[in-house]
C-alpha cells in the first residue's frame, strides 16, 4: 500500500503524490476519487502507459 502525501484536483483529472517504499509517486487518476492526504492506497501500474523519469534531470527515461 502507499499512502497519499498531496491530492490535487486539477479538473477532470485529479494528481495524486504518494510514498511507497519510501519513495514519491505521482498517479494521474481520470476518474473521481474520494482519497485524501494520510489515506492508504492501492496501486496498480498500467505498463503499457507508465511515464517514468529521472528525478535528477527531469528528463523522460525511454525503453531501449
Amino acid at each position: 500500500m502507499a499512502e497519499a502525501l498531496i491530492v490535487e484536483p486539477t479538473g477532470a483529472e485529479t494528481q495524486v503524490i504518494a510514498s511507497i517504499h519510501g519513495e514519491q509517486v505521482t498517479c494521474l487518476m481520470r476518474e473521481r476519487t474520494d482519497v485524501r492526504p494520510g489515506d492508504a492506497v492501492g496501486l496498480k501500474v498500467d505498463a503499457a502507459r507508465i511515464c517514468l523519469f529521472e528525478s535528477a534531470t527531469g528528463r523522460a527515461i525511454t525503453a531501449g
